[in-house]
């Protein structure tokens, strides 16, 4: 059943990019809110995922806001600084005036703004007066915390369910003014014609990839090489061989049964990406040994989707050069080097993937890189479930982190992530492992039965840990020695079988505030 679309998402991609892509998940979350009260597919249309393949982006912006029921502007300092919202603001402002409706714009408040608190800054600005006047919902606190926790899923349920109470917009379309141009942009956009819709949309062009020469190619290289940007190349069932790159903008798809299309290489990486945006889904990928990953990623964002990579060469995923993909709901295993690994400025989104039985991590994270990993199972590694070091960063949340060889997580020189709502448990090493100058901050995780401590911090690092749940460890649950450091607020600690803490002579400056020895009630 198609989705239908309900709405509009409003907003500044930097303050997704800062927030490593929360308003997006915001979004995600909310779409999945008023789909189950709607009780049928429904979508809150983003630019970031809903452009077609070669589509012109302000002819999508103008039949989208057209298409939807409301819009939901994400109010930020900078999005009063934004052209393009302001532009987007005014429009669907007009649409309701057309339609004598007030109640078409829904607000989400997300990061403190002088326009929405400030008096005297708001009078100088006519759509912060139009935000202020309107009852929105104030998301700022929801910015730091789980937007899988049980708070933030009432929070959006309410929001939800003022969008499915609010009376839809009669059929048919206001009479449609032209846009108005950004104050900057050298002229004008083309007037767009009355007939425009999305479903007068030119399709993108597609080609048939079949081993057996009943498709426009037999191999997907050719294919690949002879397609022009915009195209979408389906597979059917068959091997075929690799070593290919991704120089322009395309769609490949698997038509068939995932197991049974596969793309294989030997001394090379199976697909490598090098341009501003693609999609590949439904592919078995096997990097067969030598010098090779199974997938890299080396700039722009490539949506790697439902496929099953492999490799036993490299790593199965490499992403690295500032490259900012979504790898979603993936199969990545048995890697000669780490599942994912994300280096030198690398950045992404990886979210209910299935990373397990690597030689190395699960998630390797260093020099620079700043991924996203959320709601993944990453277990039964050969080394730690994840390991971060020399400066990585990123955002490590609602994860089931398990049955790795080494610690769940293990952070060392400089690394300084942010793991949150994580479960860590049963590794044959210890939960949390942070050490040589490690960094983070590391709170409402649950830490339990892992064979070593619950955290163990030592040699110059300094966490922050708050609000975890530590339990049932062998060791100690909190263990800080060798001039260890940190501060450990608001953590329950019971059944670690030596007890909750240890706390070494040589340990450095370590404060424990308003910890409690026993399970929560």
């Amino acid at each position: 059943m198609p989705a239908d679309p309900v709405a509009f998402l409003s907003y500044v991609h930097f303050d997704d990019d800062h927030n490593h892509g929360r308003i997006t998940t915001l979004r995600e979350r909310l779409e999945g809110e008023i789909e189950t009260l709607y009780g049928r597919p429904v979508r809150i249309l983003q630019d970031r995922t809903g452009i077609g393949w070669g589509e012109p982006w302000e002819r999508w912006i103008e039949d989208s806001l057209d298409a939807v029921a409301f819009l939901i502007p994400v109010v930020t300092p900078k999005y009063f600084q934004s052209d393009y919202c302001r532009a987007e603001f005014e429009r669907f402002r007009e649409r309701e005036r057309q339609l004598g409706r007030e109640d078409l714009i829904l607000p989400i408040y997300f990061v403190d703004a002088d326009e929405v608190n400030e008096e005297a800054v708001r009078v100088t600005d006519p759509i912060a007066v139009e935000l202020h006047r309107r009852q929105y919902a104030d998301c700022r606190d929801l910015r730091h915390e789980s937007l899988t926790s049980a708070a933030a899923g009432r929070r959006l349920e309410g929001m939800a369910r003022k969008i499915k109470a609010a009376p839809p917009p009669p059929p048919g379309r206001p009479s449609r003014p032209r846009r108005r141009p950004a104050p900057t942009a050298p002229a004008p956009p083309a007037p767009v014609s009355e007939q425009t819709s999305p479903s007068s949309r030119n399709e993108p062009t597609t080609v048939t990839v079949d081993g057996m020469g009943r498709g426009d190619y037999t191999s997907l290289v050719d294919a690949v090489r002879a397609a022009q940007a915009g195209t979408r190349i389906l597979v059917r069932p068959g091997l075929y061989t690799g070593g290919i790159v991704l120089d322009k903008p395309l769609e490949i798809v698997g038509d068939g049964p995932l197991a049974e299309i596969e793309v294989v290489a030997t001394g090379e990486t199976v697909l490598r990406f090098e341009t501003t945006m693609g999609r590949v889904s439904g592919l078995t990928i096997k990097q067969r040994g030598g010098d090779g990953y199974g997938v890299e990623i080396a700039q722009g964002r490539l949506f790697l989707e439902s496929c099953d990579v492999k490799s036993e060469g490299l790593s199965c995923v490499a992403v690295h050069s500032g490259a900012d993909p979504v790898v979603r709901g993936n199969r990545i295993h048995d890697g000669k080097q780490a599942g994912v690994f994300v280096y030198e400025d690398g950045r992404g989104t990886y979210e209910d993937n299935d990373v397990f039985a690597n030689a190395g991590a699960g998630f390797a994270v260093q020099e620079g890189a700043d991924p996203v990993v959320r709601g993944n199972r990453i277990h039964h590694g050969k080394q730690s479930g994840v390991y971060i070091h020399t400066d990585g960063r990123g955002t490590y949340e609602d994860n089931d982190v398990f049955a790795n060889a080494y610690s769940g997580f293990e952070v060392k020189t400089g690394a300084d992530p942010v793991v949150r709502g994580n479960r860590i448990h049963d590794g044959k090493g210890g939960g949390v492992y942070i050490h040589t100058d490690g960094r983070g901050t590391y709170e409402d995780n649950d830490v339990f039965a892992n064979a070593y401590t619950g955290f163990e911090v030592m040699t110059g690092a300094d966490p922050v840990v708050r609000g975890n749940r530590i339990s049932a460890n062998t060791q100690p649950g909190i263990w800080v020695h060798e001039g260890g450091k940190g501060t450990y607020e608001r953590n329950h600690l019971w059944d670690n079988k030596r007890g909750p803490w240890a706390i070494a002579a040589d340990a450095g400056e370590v404060t424990r505030l308003d910890n409690i020895e026993a399970a929560p009630s």
